[in-house]
């Protein structure tokens, strides 16, 4: 045991196509044709948001490296004692990839059970759904692999960008105006056609 390996899980981010978590909920994270990272929540497709990119990223950044703190037992008789039975799973990550050596893609699936409990009670029991043995995470790993969608979701709430802006209505107390943007900045086009306040347009662009 002293010389075995801890590896347990090791899939470059880049790799990871989708992961589908089931624990407290039920949702999954996937990477778009646009390269871009959805949240589907429930157990349907119908609720979908864009994910933060830099928060997925981070999150995802778990399964390229995570090490066992002790390996329990490799041909377990019984898993109900782990709280890792079937029907009593407290945790259950698939990750799908494409395998970098084998150019083709894979899933694995890493199940989180009971916590240890005694002199190891900072741990948890989990096992691979493809191979038997049973072993210990830290028991923080149960809310690193599961953290909220909340946590995950863009919060934009306008997905623009100041450049590809052209034209903005503005309703104010006093009335309404339109922006407009030419080749030689931005203008006002009505209520009276003027020339605009360049830095006051722009920030408030940057504020959309």
């Amino acid at each position: 045991g002293y010389y075995r390996s801890p590896k347990i899980l090791e899939i470059p981010t880049d790799a990871i196509s989708s992961v589908r978590i089931s624990g407290g909920d039920t949702y999954s994270i996937h990477r778009n044709q646009q390269d871009q990272w959805i949240i589907t929540s429930g157990r349907t497709d119908k609720d979908q948001f864009p994910a933060d990119k830099l928060a997925t990223e981070t999150f995802l950044a778990k399964f390229a490296r995570i090490n066992a703190r002790q390996f329990i037992d490799d041909t377990p008789a019984d898993l109900a004692p782990y709280g890792l039975a079937s029907g009593t799973k407290r945790l259950s990550v698939t990750v799908a990839f494409i395998d970098p050596v084998a150019n083709k893609p894979m899933s694995r699936t890493i199940t989180l059970g009971l916590k240890t409990g005694g002199a190891r009670q900072e741990e948890v029991f989990a096992k691979l759904s493809d191979h038997p043995g049973v072993f210990t995470l830290p028991v923080s790993m149960l809310s690193e692999l599961e953290p909220s969608t909340l946590k995950l979701r863009d919060k934009k709430v306008l997905p623009i960008t100041a450049e590809a802006v052209t034209k903005i209505e503005l309703t104010l107390e006093s009335g309404s105006m339109t922006l407009v943007k030419t080749d030689s900045g931005w203008n006002i086009a009505s209520p009276n056609k003027t020339r605009a306040h360049q830095e006051r347009v722009e920030l408030i662009l940057s504020r959309l």
